[in-house]
């Protein structure tokens, strides 16, 4: 049942139109009439539902359905745009400038795909997932910067680089020729990684098991690395906001401890 009308356009931009009651009176009829145990019956925009929702996985239950297949197969060829002022924008920046600007752009459109009134409310730093973003609107966000940039832009772009910060990096490099080798470095190396690790599913149990450990192991690394900049970040917003009494108080602690 649809609550208002709100639900109803929310449910037709995933591509679920709501059945009319007459069309939903037949299908009950003919669900209880017939043998099947269980029925399902909606009205789905299939290209414009499914897309969004295998952008994180393929979906083993909807990929035989032949308007699935059909939908998905037509998603490389779209999504093309004809190149924008943007690039031009960007030839007259310096480095940071340009950063600036692409994360400006990103922080935009990632509040107008949320609903917020100002882009103050979409933080550069902070994981898409932790602003709300699904796949729908991830899909969404890809459509409105493949139209502002020109370029071909991936379904998973959020997924890919998950935060406005690196949407902006992978635009700025996609979009001047640059890239930064650290960055490029590490990718390239998670992509053979994965390469490599595919292998694995059908080695023995003993074998997917030292992976499984050796990958938890090397999460935790990257989780500890954040943890510790970000101990120091918050650390050094600490000092600059010290006052004298507060500097000469953690001088007088040292001195103590020593």
């Amino acid at each position: 049942m649809v609550a208002d009308a709100g639900d109803e356009e929310r449910l037709r931009q995933r591509g679920l139109t709501v059945l009319r009651p007459d069309r939903a009176v037949s299908a009950l009829h003919g669900a209880l009439s017939g043998g099947d145990g269980t029925v399902t019956v909606a009205d789905v925009d299939w290209e414009r539902f499914v897309v969004p929702f295998t952008v994180g996985r393929p979906s083993a239950l909807l990929s035989d359905l032949p308007e699935v297949r059909d939908a998905l197969a037509e998603e490389p060829a779209e999504q093309t745009a004809e190149p924008s002022a943007l690039k031009a924008k960007l030839s007259m920046l310096s480095e940071g400038e340009q950063q600036h600007l692409l994360v400006d752009t990103v922080c935009a459109h990632a509040a107008a795909v949320l609903g917020h009134s100002g882009s103050a409310a979409v933080e550069p730093d902070l994981a898409f997932r932790d602003l709300g973003f699904d796949s729908l609107t991830a899909v969404e966000l890809r459509n409105l910067l493949t139209a502002d940039t020109g370029l071909t832009l991936p379904a998973t772009l959020v997924f890919d680089h998950p935060t406005p910060e690196a949407i902006a990096r992978h635009l700025r490099s996609e979009l001047t020729g640059e890239t930064g080798p650290e960055e490029v470095s590490v990718f390239s190396e998670l992509d053979r990684l994965e390469s490599v690790i595919s292998t694995a599913a059908s080695a023995e149990e003993t074998v997917r098991s030292g992976v499984r450990r050796r990958l938890q192991e090397l999460l935790s690394l990257v989780n500890s690395a954040g943890e510790q900049g970000a101990e120091s970040a918050d650390a050094q917003r600490q000092l600059q906001d010290a006052t004298i009494d507060d500097i000469f108080d953690l001088i007088d602690q040292d001195l103590e401890i020593s």
